[in-house]
């Protein structure tokens, strides 16, 4: 189901893979969960952020803006990763600050930012007898809920194969590398499949069922969609019947439902056909 991956080119930053084998519904998905779901480390001025700023002509909040706008080049974990800068100017000259102003730390531990270049603070000088301090520690987030988390774009392009695509991720370097990217993004489909699995075992209970309907949270559409292709596979379902419909009775709980209908002839019941689906996917 993951189909055949192969580099085309391979940089730090950007790789472009040739897919074949497999769905479009998979490589959307893919392209989706590292877009929305993969999670990071930023900055956030509502949120572990203090300034202390004296005689300067922005404010605060503008500050605050710059500071969340620094890419951070280490994945989340427990780990405490912070920002500190001290400055007063005592020179008669104006000083413009960078990221090599300040100090990163990691649990407590100087390390290295790994920028290419350094960033800007902000695009003001600090002028004569003018101070500011920024003390910050990374929040962990995704993109789905602020574009700042986001790790990298992706995005693909069919050939004249409908099955094949050239497939491209180009890396943010909040990870190592997009290959990195791609794992992560993989092993989040996997446990997409299983906590849906889990959601809905109870509905997969009696073997001798013909026919069922499995909801779906609405906001997984894209993996209804690619359920919804690879059940189409198996030869013990209707080709016929199975269908995906939107269920908005309730609109905070709405769902996706999908309809299927077993072969009568079938010795396989649906709790294996979805595990063998799940696992092709996974």
């Amino acid at each position: 189901m993951n189909g055949e991956w192969k580099r085309l080119i391979d940089k730090k930053d950007k790789t472009i893979w040739k897919v074949k084998k497999t769905h479009p519904e998979y490589v959307n998905i893919i392209r989706s969960i590292i877009l929305r779901e993969i999670p990071s480390l930023s900055f956030d001025q509502d949120d572990k952020m203090d300034i202390v700023a004296h005689r300067l002509v922005l404010t605060k909040e503008q500050i605050a803006k710059h500071i969340e706008s620094l890419p951070i080049h280490y994945p989340p974990t427990n780990d405490e990763f912070k920002i500190v800068l001290d400055v007063v100017n005592n020179t008669q000259i104006e000083q413009f600050l960078t990221t090599d102003d300040c100090m990163f730390t990691l649990n407590g531990k100087k390390v290295d930012p790994k920028y290419k270049v350094p960033y800007n603070i902000e695009p003001m000088p600090l002028y004569k007898n003018q101070q500011i301090k920024i003390v910050a520690i990374a929040v962990k987030g995704k993109p789905k809920d602020n574009a700042k988390f986001k790790c990298g774009d992706s995005s693909f392009e069919a050939n004249d194969d409908q099955n094949v695509f050239d497939f491209w991720i180009e890396s943010h370097r909040k990870y190592q590398t997009p290959n990195d990217i791609l794992k992560i993004a993989r092993e989040i489909l996997k446990d997409m499949c299983e906590e849906w699995y889990k959601s809905i075992i109870k509905e997969l209970k009696d073997e001798n069922l013909l026919e069922i309907t499995l909801p779906i949270n609405k906001n997984m559409n894209q993996f209804a969609n690619l359920l919804r292709y690879r059940i189409l596979e198996d030869p013990n379902v209707k080709k016929e019947i199975i269908n995906c419909k939107c269920n908005n009775i309730n609109v905070m709980k709405s769902t996706i439902d999908i309809y299927i209908q077993r072969r009568e002839n079938s010795k396989t019941n649906f709790k294996q056909i979805i595990r063998k689906v799940l696992d092709g996917i996974k």
